[in-house]
């Protein structure tokens, strides 16, 4: 399924037209309500998982696509302001998978406490958007 994704803002001379993104294949997507310091903590998390990718010698499970992709659809989003995107099932299991990553790798560091917060923020704010079925059928599937 692709969606494409028109950026407007209203009152511009030109319609409110900014630019126009595709979002490649996203999985049962919903529309978010995310706070501007929400998606900025999206945008530095995926930020860390690119980090990885690129500097770690380690095989990562994530892909760096996929990555991109949701680093540019919180960017727009940054940009018009937006106080809801659209995010897929695909993409908050990316999150979740990256935030259990950063949890694991700051287990010894002194803001722990912070990226746990983090972590329950992002699990307990974005999962709950999709079923338990649904995300039961997204783990037992192809990725």
């Amino acid at each position: 399924m692709r969606i494409e994704a028109s950026l407007r803002r209203p009152g511009r001379p030109d319609g409110g037209h900014l630019c126009r993104a595709t979002i490649a294949a996203v999985l049962l997507p919903r529309p978010v309500p995310l706070e501007s310091d929400a998606l900025a903590a999206l945008a530095e998390l995926l930020g860390i998982m690119t980090d990885q990718l690129v500097f770690s010698a380690e095989q990562q499970r994530w892909s760096i696509a996929a990555i991109a992709d949701l680093s540019e659809r919180i960017a727009y989003a940054q940009l018009l302001d937006e106080s809801t995107m659209v995010l897929g099932l695909d993409d908050v299991a990316l999150l979740i998978d990256g935030m259990a990553f950063t949890e694991h790798a700051s287990a010894e560091l002194p803001w722990i406490e912070l990226v746990r917060w983090a972590s329950d923020f992002i699990v307990g704010e974005l999962r709950p958007f999709w079923s338990e079925q649904e995300w039961h059928e997204y783990m037992a599937g192809p990725r």
